[in-house]
């Protein structure tokens, strides 16, 4: 059990559980502290954080889903929870897995109160759908080979993101064997399809890190501010290229900075150029955790993903360039290593 609770879930209610995480955050969350963290400082911070959102969960689905449904599903994390680098504020991405046919609106009800509770422990409900109350995130063994098989055999653009989006999964609080099986498959059949794989490096990460022709960080106005979109512009093409060369490679780790010491192993990147692609990680991280901080915190002018420019300080900026230079070199060698197929 993590250090914020001492005591088994099924003793306490939801009124006893928010109290205490937000009791137990008050010194985690504080804006000043977390702006002043170095790097290892930022990832044993995030560490203790991904304890708490994994108990949390766990919490939750136990609290707000039937005993019944409970034992005929498995829930699987997605995304960030996945691959242990949620933030305070990330989206609860997650897919069903089923021992038995089911159909949503047999756990609609209990699911949305699941994703209205967490809600309030700061785990918005994914702005995209991708959660088990969509049909396409819930099913058994069967559903789910029916449909990566329709992936794998119409693979445009849409299906292609499904697939790369069930790599970074994990089944909360203890292995499910069937979900790694599916899940096996779908890591080898992208592996073996160049046209998946060009299809990730060309739509999916070509021309998506936040810097212009000349080098500078690219800005855009909202509500009369400049602002970066650090999420889209930084973090997501060092992760997303990450995640294909581990696949290329064939190592079979999620969290980002693992794929990047498996990479530099296996000499796919140079020491030096994963030592300042960790840095990049653990930079953008931190600027986007204190985001969501400011929001947790009351801001209502702040949104999670982006940052005010005015709010950089003139080091920060010169980090986040050197940053997204270093993102934009990986870019294009993952460009390069991925032609379209003739």
């Amino acid at each position: 059990m993590n250090e914020w609770i001492s005591e088994e879930f099924a003793d306490l209610t939801p009124e006893d559980v928010y109290a205490r995480y937000w009791s137990w955050s008050r010194d985690m969350f504080d804006i000043a502290h977390v702006e002043q963290m170095d790097e290892d400082e930022v990832l044993h911070w995030m560490s203790r954080l991904q304890n708490a959102r994994e108990d949390l969960l766990t919490w939750g689905w136990r609290s707000f889903v039937p005993g019944e449904l409970q034992s005929r599903l498995r829930f699987i994390r997605l995304g960030s929870a996945a691959r242990g680098e949620d933030l305070p504020r990330s989206d609860m991405d997650y897919a069903l897995w089923a021992a038995e046919p089911v159909q949503v609106a047999d756990i609609e009800d209990s699911l949305v109160e699941m994703v209205r509770g967490m809600a309030a422990l700061g785990f918005p409900p994914c702005h995209g759908n991708v959660m088990g109350t969509n049909w396409r995130w819930l099913g058994t063994t069967v559903d789910w080979r029916t449909r990566t098989g329709e992936y794998f055999s119409f693979p445009d653009w849409k299906n292609a993101r499904y697939l790369f989006m069930m790599i970074d999964s994990k089944p909360l609080a203890q292995p499910c064997e069937s979900w790694s099986e599916i899940v096996d498959d779908v890591r080898r059949g992208i592996r073996s399809s160049p046209f998946l794989c060009w299809q990730m490096a060309h739509l999916g990460i070509h021309k998506t890190v936040g810097i212009d022709v000349l080098g500078r960080p690219k800005t855009k106005e909202r509500d009369g501010e400049l602002v970066f979109e650090l999420k889209d512009g930084l973090l997501s093409p060092i992760i997303h290229s990450l995640r294909l060369l581990a696949l290329r490679e064939a190592l079979d780790v999620l969290p980002s900075l693992d794929r990047l010491a498996g990479l530099a192993s296996a000499n796919a990147l140079s020491e030096d150029f994963a030592a300042s692609l960790r840095s990049a990680l653990i930079f953008g991280w931190k600027l986007r955790a204190i985001q969501h901080l400011r929001i947790l915190r009351g801001a209502a002018d702040e949104q999670d993903d982006v940052v005010k420019w005015d709010r950089l300080s003139g080091e920060d900026r010169e980090h986040l360039t050197r940053h997204l230079r270093t993102a934009k070199h990986l870019e294009r060698m993952v460009h390069r290593m991925f032609p379209k197929p003739r």
